[in-house]
This record gives C-alpha cells, sequence and structure tokens, in this order.
C-alpha cells in the first residue's frame, strides 16, 4: 500500500470517529475551499473555545478546518 492511500485510509479512520462524536458531517466536509454559514459558525466557535485543540484537529487529524488566518478574516 502507497504512502497517499495509507494517510487517506487514516483520514478516513478519523473522520469516523468524529461521525461517533454527534459532529454534523455536513459541517466537515469541504469543497472547493468555500465554506457554507453553518462551516464557518462551527470554525470559530471550535477555535474560540479551544485553539490549541482546532489547531490539532486541523493539523494532526487532518480535519478540513479554515486556517485560522482566514478566521480572523471572518470576523
Amino acid at each position: 500500500m502507497d504512502r497517499e492511500q495509507e494517510n487517506t485510509d487514516v483520514s478516513d479512520e478519523n473522520t469516523a470517529k468524529f461521525i461517533n462524536l454527534d459532529i454534523p458531517v455536513e459541517l466537515l466536509k469541504k469543497e472547493d475551499r468555500v465554506f457554507t454559514p453553518a462551516q464557518r459558525e462551527f470554525a470559530l466557535t471550535l477555535h474560540l473555545h479551544g485553539p490549541n485543540a482546532y489547531s490539532y484537529l486541523r493539523d494532526t487529524m487532518h480535519i478540513p478546518l479554515p486556517h485560522p488566518h482566514t478566521l480572523q478574516r471572518w470576523k
């Protein structure tokens, strides 16, 4: 199995864990880097309550969240 396929499998597995945490999957999907108002609100709220947790989810777990600089532009 090549490295890219392994990363995809891990990402899918991590996404499945979040489904079990009752986070709506629609809030985690990202298409063409355009975020819906619900995704924006979710990302802003998550970052507000825990910037370190936000960075962990975005960078380590590879959850498709906007970059913190993008959040600054939205405020």
